[in-house]
């Protein structure tokens, strides 16, 4: 009996000691960046139902411009950058699809893009941005505005950008709000489909007193636990600034994952088979 434990004991310690040396390399930095990742998306998550204040931005054709104008009737947000290489340019490309898209909706509702490089995105190159997208500009604003206005509406939107040398680290998300000015939905990421954003605007549109509802705990969990996944399946991409899938680190996992389940099996199979058989079958070896 002694030596079954001690045998028990050491493969259990070699198994553990090669989980640390599998994880060390990448699942501390992964889970680092998927916790910043479940963090930013409470916070987002937070901001739903929130009724957001009135701005004064500089739209594309330097005109003043107050948020309250908008009020009234629905309409969508989004935060771009101007210089942005890549996750910008899809974001916006694919909203522009869901306007496209809103058929006989395409007059209840406006979009507002905001540049959040206060330095950089001047109402010029915001207007250079939005033509690669609309020539419609009365539906469709793109503003720009001091540092103390685009910190204070991103707070309300529950919105993450941070500057990271030339470029910017930020949340990946279009917001809904509705004619009351409260945050009705967020939808995250970058290739999302044109009825993500039109199922949201349909509501609000149909019906101006529908109630703002967060996630629930369990799509709240599950938008995380995917995030966290995506995250630690990927490496980050210095051209493009953003994390690629990395199929390589995908195949260690596995590997990894399915090396510590066989050292598992093969030091506790006697005990896990007696296990059931006493507990389920009624047999005693």
């Amino acid at each position: 009996m002694f030596n079954k434990l001690f045998y028990n004991t050491a493969w259990s310690a070699v198994l553990l000691l090669f989980l640390q040396i599998s994880f060390a390399g990448w699942a501390l930095p992964a889970s680092a960046r998927a916790e910043d990742a479940r963090e930013r998306l409470v916070s987002a998550e937070n901001a739903i139902g929130r009724r957001i204040n009135n701005y004064k931005f500089i739209d594309q054709d330097r005109k003043e411009f107050e948020l309250k104008e908008f009020f009234g009737k629905p309409f969508v947000v989004s935060f771009i950058y101007t210089s942005c290489p890549h996750i910008c340019p899809a974001i916006t490309g694919n909203l522009a699809l869901a306007v496209k898209g809103a058929g006989s909706i395409s007059k209840d509702f406006n979009v507002l893009t905001i540049g959040f490089d206060d330095v950089n995105d001047t109402p010029e190159r915001m207007k250079a941005y939005g033509s690669m997208f609309t020539n419609d500009f009365v539906h469709w604003r793109f503003v720009t505005a001091d540092k103390n206005t685009i910190e204070g509406i991103a707070r309300e939107f529950g919105f993450y950008y941070r500057k990271d040398g030339s470029f910017f680290d930020h949340m990946n998300m279009v917001s809904v709000v509705d004619s009351k000015g409260r945050i009705y939905r967020h939808i995250y990421g970058i290739d999302f489909k044109t009825e993500e954003v039109l199922a949201p605007l349909r509501e609000v549109i149909n019906n101006p007193d529908a109630v703002p509802l967060k996630k629930t705990w369990l799509k709240r969990w599950w938008l995380s636990f995917t995030s966290g996944a995506k995250l630690l399946c990927s490496t980050y991409n210095p051209i493009t600034k953003a994390y690629d899938f990395d199929v390589w680190r995908l195949i260690g996992m596995i590997i990894s994952g399915g090396t510590i389940l066989v050292i598992f099996l093969f030091v506790w199979w006697q005990d896990i088979r007696y296990f059931v058989l006493k507990k389920f079958c009624g047999i005693h070896e």
